[in-house]
């Protein structure tokens, strides 16, 4: 969960590097809730990238009210050897941006680099 008294801050979480080898079909899946507070909202995105000096693409972007645990899912686009996913929670004085279970599927073996799930503030 992320969550700041202020506005105008963001957090993200970032994969380390997933190799999908051969892959060519793959989806996201988390669960995520996002409630606001009287009218204030705060906004999660998230991101793709194919290469660890690539460009951050945006693949979907929550702007409504959820208060409940609500599971996505999401296709990814352009697999290679080298990916990453980030999670960017942007605060508007909302109550915060929770995010739990996230899943990675695909039609190859998926490796995964030895640093786990990194959190940096910066994309």
């Amino acid at each position: 969960m992320f969550f700041n008294e202020n506005t105008n801050g963001s957090s993200k979480l970032v994969t380390p590097p997933l190799d999908f080898g051969n892959g060519t079909v793959a989806t996201l899946s988390f669960w995520h809730t996002q409630t606001k507070f009287n009218t204030y909202q705060d906004i999660l995105k998230v991101y793709y990238k194919t290469s660890f000096n690539g460009t951050w693409k945006l693949l979907s972007t929550y702007t409504s009210d959820i208060p409940d645990w609500t599971e996505k899912s999401i296709s990814l686009p352009n697999l290679s050897s080298n990916y990453y996913i980030a999670f960017e929670a942007n605060l508007n004085y909302g109550n915060g941006v929770t995010i739990d279970d996230i899943n990675i599927t695909s039609n190859t073996t998926l490796s995964v680099g030895e640093s786990g799930l990194v959190s940096n503030n910066s994309l």
